[in-house]
């Protein structure tokens, strides 16, 4: 059970030896009890040191610092990782298509939706709006016409 390593101290008491006597004796079977509840005593006395050394938070943080801090590298570099992957994979060229081929579909069967998020960005000038106006319905007749000949 790890007696006598890692700082595991225990006192040793002396007790007399057993008496001589049969072992049905009174007093060998006293002795015999007042020798293991002294073990038993002795045993509770550092299983509750090590359960107040367990649950002590500074003192395992104390000890293991080391390993805390690759733990806590490791899930940064994880997130790193991560993160640089997904930028790196989620502006592929095809998936730019794919989502270009949505908009103009959305727009196809839709074109005042296009008007109205334009419109609604912000409040341009009376000029702009209506070359917004006009490239949205632009956009929506390519699209309505690139998803005819699609069908």
């Amino acid at each position: 059970m790890g007696e006598g390593r890692n700082g595991v101290t225990r006192e040793i008491e002396i007790v007399a030896p057993t008496p001589p006597g049969p072992p049905d004796d009174p007093a060998t079977i006293e002795h015999a009890v007042e020798t293991t509840r002294a073990e038993l005593a002795d045993l509770l006395a550092e299983l509750d040191r090590r359960r107040h050394e367990a649950f002590d938070l500074r003192l395992q943080l104390r000890r293991h610092r080391t390993a805390l801090a690759v733990v806590a590298l490791a899930a940064l570099g994880l997130a790193a990782a991560s993160s640089a992957y997904r930028r790196r994979h989620r502006d592929r060229a095809p998936d730019r298509v794919q989502n270009l081929a949505r908009a103009l579909a959305l727009v196809a069967r839709e074109p005042e939706s296009l008007i109205r998020a334009m419109e609604d960005r912000r409040a341009p000038t009376a000029p702009t709006n209506a070359i917004i106006a006009a490239l949205a319905k632009i956009a929506g007749t390519a699209g309505q016409r690139a998803v005819a000949r699609a069908i």
